[in-house]
């Protein structure tokens, strides 16, 4: 039985969409993966899960900070190079779908590379933003003007090879006019080409994550240094699920307490981790500190004679590139 055309057209279109979405991320996070695997690194987990906001890829490796700056550029560096081979080969003239994908994928890297353009000078400007752009601006200490300017003139480039390669006249009118061009049977070919695509994706992930578990499995387990007399383990983060974030506890104290915190930390790989405790007066002890920063097992102790009154407790940390762990123990 033949689907009406209205829904041929819209399971077309879902497809479209889904394969647009699912392929950048995978190429986004294959980028980053394969030039750390270039310098030595070794691959845990490729998780190209777009729909939980949670993509990432996470694994060990002593890289020099050139080499982190690759790596931060090359997740946005893969789709791009991808889709300029893919431009220069694919002819101008191709079938309305074929077209449709073009011209979306082209507005697809234009969104991402304008985050290039904005995201470093609203960081300069004071915003506390986490992404792939403002690890690069950090890490090579650029003026914020300079990254921005840069990826300005590949985001123009971009929209230029679009408007050569892509045939928008004969898209239109195929968008206007041929509504039987979009449906399944026409585009046999693409949707097959899709569908296939998708299903390669998702083998080469599910082998590199099996590889990964067997890596993982078999990296030395850290360890840290004693447990301190009179520390109970508070809470634990795992990193490497981590959404860039801050913790606030809070605790108030009735009368003067002998206060003491552990943070302990395991295989981490972390752009940013700050702990300090504020007191209600403006007092401001740090506990622990660090910034592009990794380590296999580490801890650092506070330990303080409180007079009585509130105080917050505040933990900023970036995801962790390994499958880290934190954990705070409090002394009370």
């Amino acid at each position: 039985m033949k689907l009406p055309s209205i829904v041929q057209r819209i399971l077309v279109a879902l497809l479209a969409a889904y394969w647009l979405i699912a392929i950048y991320t995978f190429l986004h996070e294959s980028g980053h993966a394969l030039m750390a695997a270039a310098f030595g690194g070794k691959l845990i987990e490729l998780n190209t899960d777009f729909f939980s906001m949670g993509a990432h890829y996470s694994g060990t490796g002593d890289f020099t900070l050139f080499q982190s700056i690759l790596i931060s550029v090359a997740g946005v560096s893969l789709p791009w190079l991808t889709w300029v081979a893919a431009m220069l080969a694919l002819p101008r003239q191709t079938s309305p779908l074929a077209s449709a994908l073009k011209a979306l994928s082209a507005g697809a890297l234009a969104g991402s590379l304008a985050a290039w353009v904005v995201l470093p000078i609203a960081a300069s400007a004071g915003a506390d933003i986490s992404d792939d752009s403002v690890n690069f601006l950090t890490r090579t200490g650029w003026p914020p003007l300079a990254e921005s300017g840069l990826f300005l003139l590949v985001l123009l480039f971009t929209l230029w090879l679009a408007w050569r390669m892509i045939d928008f006249k004969a898209l239109i009118h195929a968008l206007r006019s041929e509504p039987a061009a979009f449906e399944v049977l026409p585009n046999r070919q693409t949707l097959i080409f899709l569908a296939g695509s998708l299903v390669l994706a998702s083998l080469v992930t599910l082998s590199v994550n099996n590889m990964g578990a067997s890596t993982a499995a078999a990296l030395p387990t850290p360890t840290a240094q004693p447990l301190p007399a009179g520390y109970t383990l508070h809470e634990s983060w795992d990193l490497a699920d981590q959404e860039d974030d801050s913790v606030s506890m809070i605790w108030n104290f009735k009368q003067s307490v002998n206060f003491g915190a552990l943070v302990r930390l395991k295989n981490v790989d972390l752009d940013l981790l700050d702990v300090r405790l504020l007191g209600a007066d403006g007092q401001e002890w740090p506990i622990f500190h660090a910034e592009k920063y990794r380590a296999d097992a580490d801890q650092a102790v506070f330990e303080q004679t409180l007079p009585a009154g509130v105080y917050h407790l505040e933990i900023r940390c970036s995801r962790s590139r390994t499958p880290g762990t934190m954990e705070l123990y409090l002394k009370k």
